[in-house]
């Protein structure tokens, strides 16, 4: 029986700079943007603290990104058509 993930990729450990720099770099953030995302979710766990980044539109992927400006094209071209009726 397993108590402890010990995969270093679920968890971050604030203390340890090595995991701090390698998370911040990935995600293209700040120390201290990390740091309220831990603080604000109360998690260590990569998954809630890389949630809560891309809600709060700090995080973001390409993907998402494209369907963003997908929507949005799309929300504009409902509004030039209602226009035109």
């Amino acid at each position: 029986m397993i108590l402890f993930k010990t995969d270093k990729h679920e968890l971050i450990y604030p203390e340890n700079s090595n995991q701090v720099c390698f998370w911040t770099k990935k995600w293209g953030i700040t120390v201290k943007q990390l740091n309220d995302a831990i603080i604000e979710t109360g998690s260590i766990n990569v998954s809630e603290i890389k949630k809560y980044l891309t809600n709060k539109g700090i995080l973001f992927s390409i993907q998402g990104l494209i369907k963003y400006l997908r929507c949005k094209s799309q929300l504009q071209k409902s509004k030039i058509a209602v226009h035109r009726i």
